[in-house]
């Protein structure tokens, strides 16, 4: 078993028809899901349920840095469109969503003392593990 270090990573984000941009993160989670049908009939004693189609959704944080934000480095303003990398740990391997949404942003102020932070968050596409050279 090999355990990866998180003490570093990143999100690389291309939207459709543009370039791809790196940004570093504070933390990243993705939610590898499925829609699901319920399909219990009228002569089971129990529920049932059958997986459809792929549901992922994905967000990241990072402080938010007015100059660069990820709306203006990245192109990643709602409802932008492409492909995205999270890079797990120091690995060369990503999850990798591809064709993805950006559904919302989120700016978050503490005044306990911490800087503001943004998280985006988004949603729809293939989830695929991805091992070799950096997103480019």
């Amino acid at each position: 078993m090999a355990i990866l270090s998180g003490a570093t990573g990143s999100v690389s984000f291309k939207a459709t028809g543009g370039s791809v941009v790196t940004l570093d993160v504070t933390e990243w989670s993705v939610q590898e899901g499925n829609r699901i049908a319920d399909v219990t009939t009228s002569a089971a004693a129990y529920t049932a349920f059958q997986g459809t189609v792929a549901d992922n959704t994905w967000s990241f944080s990072l402080p938010l840095d007015a100059a660069n934000s990820p709306e203006v480095t990245a192109a990643m303003a709602v409802p932008a469109t492409g492909t995205i990398w999270f890079k797990l740990g120091t690995s060369s391997t990503y999850h990798k969503i591809t064709p993805t949404t950006v559904q919302q942003i989120s700016p978050t102020n503490n005044a306990a003392g911490d800087v503001v932070r943004v998280t985006v968050s988004g949603g729809g596409g293939a989830l695929t593990l991805y091992t070799g050279t950096a997103p480019a």
